[in-house]
């Protein structure tokens, strides 16, 4: 495809113009109602911080933060979207360890990391590992033992990449022998364990905790470097003396790329006082999870390391992109 010089020429004059409009606008931010956009369906754990992430921002900003739901390609419909959209702060999303977990699980991904700009990190998700209650280990200990003892036996309900990449760290630093039995979505797999179809499963702490309470479902360990307040008789894998990574799931806020500093480091501000007022954070700990409150520079740092972390878990779990 060609293009006339005067075409050219007349892009080339309007490109100065688009850059002073985005920086006029960035001084006036924000001016009209700002969209969070979720990968996932209504009712998930993500579309629960996000609510609570937009009803604070909406406070904080003096503009209606909407959330908007876009599920589809394991986030992949919702992170293209924003990456494409205009750079002005406007439309943010939500995202989280499948964001980095993509280029390992997928041939193709519809997006780059370069085309978004970190705006703040927002929880720490960690993992549990949990048993049927008529399964007769009542520790993390003894279910290893368990193990130990009848190679091949057992299978584990998996729901995601992430958990197959912990299980393979586990296989390696336990000298564990299991099989492994993935199922669409934490809900299915946890029925599976409820059920007695699975003796075991490895799920987000968050989904499984309700049914830890209800005597449904024993958790035996969570992923992570503290205990949670919503779990605090749950030990972390790491206390009990087994040295697996830190492989803990995440979520925090993007931006597209080239969105103006000055919106960045607003939207950054802001999500930061939403995260750290004690209202959040007690209802965040309620759901067995973790504030973990990282500005624009650190969450950006932090992706960057959690992309080279995952891939090469990824590589090291024999996990090949389909």
């Amino acid at each position: 495809m060609s293009f006339s010089r005067r075409a050219v020429l007349r892009a080339a004059s309007l490109t100065p113009l688009y850059t002073l409009a985005l920086h006029a606008g960035a001084q006036q931010f924000p001016a009209r109602p700002i969209k969070l956009v979720v990968p996932y369906p209504p009712g998930g754990t993500f579309d629960a911080i996000s609510r609570l992430l937009a009803d604070k921002l909406s406070v904080g900003l003096g503009q209606p933060v909407i959330v908007e739901n876009k599920p589809g390609a394991n986030g992949m419909i919702a992170l293209s979207s924003v990456a494409k959209s205009t750079p002005d702060g406007y439309t943010l999303v939500v995202t989280g360890t499948s964001l980095v977990l993509n280029f390992a699980s997928f041939k193709t991904v519809s997006y780059r990391l370069d085309e978004f700009t970190a705006v703040g990190g927002l929880v720490d998700m960690p993992l549990a590992i949990g048993v049927n209650p008529a399964f007769p280990a009542k520790t993390f200990q003894e279910l290893v033992a368990a193990i130990h003892a009848a190679p091949d036996k057992y299978s584990i309900s998996t729901s995601g990449t992430i958990e197959e990449i912990i299980l393979a760290e586990l296989r390696k630093t336990a000298n564990l022998k299991f099989q492994t039995i993935p199922y669409p979505g934490a809900a299915p797999s946890l029925n599976a364990v409820v059920g007695g179809i699975v003796p075991i499963i490895i799920t987000a702490a968050g989904a499984a905790q309700q049914l830890h309470n209800a005597g449904k479902v024993r958790l035996l360990a969570i992923t992570g470097g503290q205990r949670l307040s919503a779990l605090p008789g749950v030990p972390t894998i790491a206390e009990l003396g087994i040295p697996i990574k830190d492989m803990s799931s995440w979520c925090g806020v993007l931006a597209p790329a080239k969105t103006p500093d000055a919106v960045v480091r607003r939207l950054s501000d802001e999500v930061q006082k939403a995260m750290q007022s004690p209202e959040v954070g007690t209802r965040i700990a309620a759901l067995s999870m973790a504030v973990n409150a990282r500005d624009a520079a650190q969450f950006s740092r932090f992706t960057e390391y959690e992309a080279s972390k995952w891939k090469q878990a990824a590589a090291e779990a024999g996990i090949k992109p389909e």
